[in-house]
C-alpha cells in the first residue's frame, strides 16, 4: 500500500460541467505554480506534457526519469445530463512523490468549484499533510501545502475540512 488519495465524482452534474473550462485553466496555473516549487509534473505516463484541454481529461503524473512518479492523477472531461447520477470512483497512488502537491491541489480546487461533483478522501489528514508543505527531495527547500498554494493562487480557502469516507453509504445522489 501507498500514500493515496481517493474521490468519487458526479460526472454528469451541472456544476462540473459548467465549472469544467475554470478548472482546465486554474489546474495549468496550479501545475506553473508548482513548477516554480521545483516539482516537475509530465505527462499521464512521467514523459512529455500534462493533458489539460477543454476537450479531453485533466491527466499528469510525475517525473519518471528519476523514480518521481506513480499513478497518473486523471479527472474525466464532463458527461451530458442524464436522468440518473453518473457517479465515477477513482483514485491515485502518489506514494508521497512530489507530483502529490499538483494531485491534492487540483482535488481541491475542483471540490471548491463544484462542492457537490466530488467526493473526496486521502491517506493524509487535513490538518497535516495538507495543511503544511513537505520538504523537496535533495533540497533544503519545502515545497507549499495545497491549501497554502490554493490560497496563494485564487485567494483564501475555507478552513473546513472537506475529507470524507467513501463508504457508499455515504454518497449523495
Amino acid at each position: 500500500m501507498g500514500y493515496t488519495h481517493y474521490w468519487s465524482l458526479l460526472v454528469n452534474d451541472p456544476g462540473y460541467r459548467t465549472c469544467w473550462p475554470q478548472l482546465i485553466g486554474d489546474t495549468v496555473r496550479i501545475i506553473d505554480a508548482v513548477r516554480r516549487a521545483g516539482i516537475t509534473i509530465t505527462g499521464p505516463y512521467g514523459y512529455g506534457r500534462p493533458s489539460l484541454h477543454p476537450d479531453s481529461e485533466i491527466s499528469f503524473n510525475g517525473d519518471a526519469e528519476p523514480g518521481r512518479s506513480a499513478d497518473t492523477f486523471v479527472l474525466p472531461l464532463p458527461e451530458p445530463d442524464d436522468d440518473r447520477p453518473m457517479w465515477v470512483a477513482n483514485f491515485c497512488k502518489t506514494n508521497r512523490q512530489p507530483y502529490d502537491l499538483a494531485v491534492t491541489a487540483t482535488l481541491l480546487r475542483c471540490h471548491l468549484l463544484a462542492p457537490y461533483a466530488l467526493l473526496l478522501s486521502s491517506d493524509g489528514s487535513w490538518n497535516r499533510q495538507w495543511r503544511y508543505g513537505r520538504k523537496l527531495p535533495g533540497s533544503r527547500r519545502r515545497a507549499p501545502s495545497p491549501r497554502a498554494l490554493l490560497t496563494e493562487l485564487f485567494g483564501p480557502i475555507p478552513n473546513t475540512d472537506p475529507l470524507t469516507s467513501l463508504d457508499p453509504g455515504t454518497w449523495r445522489e
